[in-house]
């Protein structure tokens, strides 16, 4: 998931916990982590909503001062749904990458592989 870089830091201090993606198919599933240029994410809900649904509390949890102002950064086609993604920064390690840079491995791991 794409996020700019202008969000990188209110999203990693936790000012930012909302974000709207007009998209043909939903990119993320809740229950599920990511790794993105802002950091790990925990999405928590995913969900389907209309520009009439977005309000202005949603819009500053998404980093914007008006609906508006948010409403404006979509570029997507215009019928394609809007995905209102609720999550929260992890704010630690990513497993994967420290499991990336063990290369210790004992005895009960390699046989694990063989």
């Amino acid at each position: 998931m794409l996020i700019q870089k202008r969000f990188w830091d209110p999203i990693a201090s936790g000012q930012v916990t909302l974000l709207f993606r007009r998209w043909k198919r939903a990119q993320v599933i809740a229950g599920r982590t990511y790794r993105t240029a802002a950091g790990r994410l925990e999405v928590f809900d995913v969900t389907i909503v209309t520009e009439i649904e977005i309000t202005p509390e949603d819009a500053r949890r998404a980093g914007f001062e008006t609906v508006e102002a948010l409403v404006a950064e979509f570029r997507n086609d215009p019928t394609d749904p809007i995905y209102r993604i609720e999550f929260r920064h992890l704010d630690e390690p990513d497993p994967r990458t420290q499991l990336a840079n063990d290369a210790d491995l004992d005895a009960e791991a390699l046989a694990e592989i063989d």
